[in-house]
């Protein structure tokens, strides 16, 4: 669990480090990790802050989802109407995972058969779609970790863009990337003839 603070509730933080983020744009931080209330004052002043937020910025607690190794990690699953698509987990040695980080010093393989256990299972659906139902949301993607303290939810964007590069790796990537194309499509084509 984290705290998210608008700009005029920066007294109320009570954990740092925090960092910036838009409140309705899907990009990630706008921000390092901030270890003051000072530091945070300066960020918030910065024009790229300003220009990327659109002016709409939040204030978000950092929450340490590290493994043994000292790699980060970010799930993404998609909810089309009653299905949930499992689209990807990334490792990074960045706290802000995102999927165009390099893969270097990263066992690919293992990657690979990460993601592909986890789209094949799915195991967290369940969970995912009481959230989802809990936000009001029917479609969307949620990106989250997991640890000891069960599912941790960083975002639901509800215009997710669905872009997935079959050229990126091997055979085993390529059959990831298909796997996750063919339940996306089968979810809209259900969502399409159920509204015929």
């Amino acid at each position: 669990m984290f705290n998210v603070y608008r700009p005029w509730e920066l007294a109320a933080i009570k954990k740092f480090p925090v960092f910036v983020r838009a409140a309705r744009i899907h990009t990630g931080p706008l921000t390092e990790l901030l270890n003051t209330r000072w530091a945070v004052i300066l960020a918030l002043l910065r024009p790229r802050v300003i220009r990327r937020s659109e002016g709409n910025m939040l204030i978000a607690e950092y929450v340490d989802v590290s493994d043994e190794d000292g790699l980060f990690h970010k799930y993404a699953a998609y909810r089309i109407a009653d299905r949930m698509v499992a689209a990807h987990v990334e490792r990074n040695h960045n706290w802000s995972v995102k999927l165009q980080d390099s893969h270097d010093g990263i066992d690919v393989d293992r990657l690979v058969s990460d993601n592909l256990d986890y789209i094949k299972h799915n195991p967290h659906a369940r969970q995912l779609m009481a959230i989802f139902e809990l936000a009001g949301i029917e479609y969307g993607r949620i990106d989250y970790a997991v640890d000891s303290r069960g599912l941790i939810i960083f975002e639901i964007n509800t215009n997710p863009h669905i872009i997935l590069d079959k050229e990126e790796g091997g055979p085993r990537w390529r059959e990831q990337v298909d796997s996750v194309c063919q339940s996306l499509n089968d979810a809209f084509y259900k969502l399409n003839r159920s509204d015929e």
